[in-house]
């Protein structure tokens, strides 16, 4: 194989795209509970809860349920009107001071 020949190659291999991790995305999620203080129903958050999600979340833990991904917004607000756990958690979410 010739310098030129071995070049070609080396240049071939190097061009090929490599497998990169993918960068992951932040997540959205929705609020879906009562409106707070600092947080409203409906709110999307991006990459991270405010310090007002993260205060509920840190008065009642079940209470990251109440945070969904936007692709589960609809299943979760029907569970919520037919009173399902979600309907419950935002009973709680009312309460917390």
């Amino acid at each position: 194989m010739s310098k030129t020949d071995e070049k070609n190659e080396t240049a071939k291999t190097s061009a090929r795209a490599k497998p990169r991790p993918s960068a992951k995305a932040p997540e959205k999620v929705v609020y879906i509970g009562p409106s707070r203080p600092g947080i409203m129903n409906g709110s999307a958050l991006i990459g991270g809860y405010t310090p007002a999600a993260q205060r509920l979340i840190d008065a009642d833990k079940r209470l990251k349920r109440l945070f969904v991904p936007v692709s589960g917004v609809a299943k979760a607000r029907q569970d919520i009107k037919k009173g399902g756990a979600l309907s419950e958690l935002c009973k709680i979410a009312q309460g917390v001071e």
